[in-house]
């Protein structure tokens, strides 16, 4: 699989149903979402930074995980919907580990940036 660098972007963006994926992927998103933030990397990630925030967005595993598959299923939406499950059926199944924690980190950055601006136009509003 070519590496490249994962930018998550879930703006105006609804959450796909978890049953258009593989059973038990979304579960298995959440668990490596979990995993993450109990690393060194995250834990010494500093609580508030001058764009993060480990807030609402980046404590709910859940949330993170739907980021990922959001992006993922957007990712193929130019493969006609007959053939954009078993596309991002065979995307999945191709995730290596390394793969799978490039998703998370960016959906994690993602997820405290989110709060850090949320904050802002609550500040704003």
């Amino acid at each position: 699989m070519k590496k490249q660098k994962i930018k998550i972007h879930v703006d105006h963006l609804g959450f796909p149903d978890s049953n258009q994926f593989p059973f038990g992927f979304k579960e298995k998103l959440i668990e490596s979402v979990d995993t993450a933030k109990n690393s060194k990397i995250w834990k010494d990630h500093p609580d508030q930074t001058d764009s993060f925030l480990k807030g609402r967005r980046y404590n709910d595993s859940d949330r993170v995980a739907r980021c990922i598959l959001a992006n993922i299923a957007t990712s193929h939406k130019h493969i006609n919907e007959d053939d954009r499950h078993i596309t991002v059926y065979t995307y999945i199944e191709k995730l290596n580990d390394e793969d799978l924690t490039m998703w998370v980190d960016s959906a994690l950055h993602y997820s405290g940036g989110c709060d850090h601006w949320y904050t802002f136009e609550k500040d704003w509003g």
